[in-house]
Formats: C-alpha cells, structure tokens, sequence
C-alpha cells in the first residue's frame, strides 16, 4: 500500500507502510500506515534501514570547474587558449557544455564561445578540454573570463574570484614590433656600412677600379690637360704645341731636343707605350 500527505509548508511527506494476511489468513500490519482517525504514521524500527523515513535525490549531472591553465602574457593580433577540466558534482553520468565569456574593464560579457567535454562520470573528472579564443584586437586591461553551463545563467568558474584570479591584460604588439623593427635597420645600416668600407679598401690596396676610382681618374686628367694648355706659350708651332700636350712630362727645350735629331710626335708616342 502507499499514501501520501502535504504538510504546513507544503513540502511532500512520504509514508510507506506494509499490511497483508498469513497464510492462516489472519491480517499483518507492520508499522505505522493508515489510523482509526484517518492519519497516517511512518514504520517504526530500532534499525535505521527499517524505517519509513527517506530522502529523494533529483538524478541529474551537476558540474563544477577543477582546474583551469590560461596561456601566458597575450598581446594584440594573438589568440589565447584555455585549458579546463571539469568535474562531474552530481547524482548520473552526464556531458557538460561549457559557455566561455570575456569581461574587459568590468564591463558587460561577451561571449566567446561553447565547448563540451566528454561524458563524465558521478564524482569524476573530465580529461584537459582545450578551447582557443580568436585574436585580441585591441589593448585592454583587467580582462578575465567566466564560465557557466548551457542553459543557466549562474558562473561555475569567475577569474575575477578571488579563488582563481585570472584577471590579465593584453598587450599592445605595436610597441615591441616598431622597438625590434628600429633594432634591425640599425642592424642593416652598421651591416651595410661596413661591408661598403670593407670592398673600398679592398678595390684600393688591390689595384682594383671602381666608380669611384674613374670618377677620380676623370678629374685628374681634366685637371693635367688644363695645366698644360695653360703652360703652353702662345707662339710656339702647333706641332711643338701638340707634343707638349701630349708629353707634359718634359719641358719645350727637352721636346725640341727629340725634333732635331728627327723624332716625330707619333714616333715619340709609339716609344713612350713600349717602354
């Protein structure tokens, strides 16, 4: 048989009894069960397991955070991973999905994302559940992340807790870019400078030539062909004239010494080249 009563709070107060016949047909009545005066009582026992007195446990999965791993120092234009684990509180075997928000500056939370883990038994936890955030846009400060169960609204998890404090903030990658991108033109330049220094002096003791070096040899001559024009006398013949010009290594008096005994310029010049 089975009965049941409400009491003054409205709480369900649940009685069991148990009553039948012998096989002489005689009635058995064990404990309590239905009164004369049409109320009931629980069965009475000196073992605990015996009596009619129970609690009801709702059979469902309830879930609370473990543990919780956030990657280190996040800067602008990075993402950032989280790892979790998540332990099953409750009375059944259940799978939790885990919603992951941010709050920045305590201001409102902005959901990331969902993750589930994998089906978690009574009293255990779950393996390492990784969930990756997309890249930070902007610089931010005091951020943190909280995490709540699909379909309720209360955290099972608040970096800003004093528990976890998980509060960051983002760093701007700006900064540390614009620092290492001054550190290699500096780099460059001294590299540049060097090697430029390097193959001057290396083309100068080598005898070599360079822009340089005809930019130089260029000038040298304009400067020996103005001299020269300048110290040939007026009137002289032009070809005395021409072989000063081209022999500015010796005077007119040493020039007129090859004329007479019968040196032409060109022959001057061909004996000057094989010598």
């Amino acid at each position: 048989m089975f009965d049941a009563e409400v009491n003054e709070q409205q709480q369900p107060t649940i009685i069991f009894w148990v009553s039948g016949a012998d096989s002489a047909g005689s009635t058995v009545r064990l404990g309590g069960g239905l009164q004369e005066d049409g109320s009931t009582l629980p069965i009475f026992s000196g073992q605990a397991q015996h009596k009619s007195e129970y609690t009801f446990i709702e059979e469902k999965a309830t879930f609370s955070i473990e543990d919780i791993i956030l990657s280190d120092d996040p800067r602008v234009g990075e993402s950032m991973k989280l790892k979790i684990k998540v332990k099953n509180t409750g009375t059944m075997a259940g799978v939790a999905e885990l919603v992951i928000k941010s709050v920045t500056d305590s201001g409102t939370p902005t959901i990331e994302g969902t993750v589930s883990t994998s089906e978690i038994a009574i009293q255990d936890t779950s393996d390492w559940v990784e969930f990756t955030l997309s890249p930070f846009a902007t610089q931010t400060t005091g951020m943190y992340f909280t995490i709540s169960l699909n379909g309720t609204s209360d955290d099972i998890y608040d970096g800003s807790d004093s528990q976890w404090a998980d509060v960051f903030n983002v760093k701007a990658q700006a900064e540390e870019d614009s620092s290492n991108m001054m550190l290699i033109l500096v780099i460059l330049v001294i590299v540049v400078g060097v090697l430029g220094t390097l193959v001057f002096v290396l083309a100068r003791r080598g005898g070599g030539s360079s822009m340089l070096d005809d930019e130089y040899e260029d000038d040298d001559e304009l400067y020996t062909e103005s001299k020269v024009l300048a110290t040939i006398p007026a009137d002289v013949d032009p070809e005395m004239a021409r072989a000063m010009q081209t022999f500015p290594q010796w005077t007119q008096d040493e020039i007129q010494g090859y004329f007479d005994q019968g040196w032409t310029v060109e022959s001057l010049q061909d004996w000057v080249n094989n010598q």
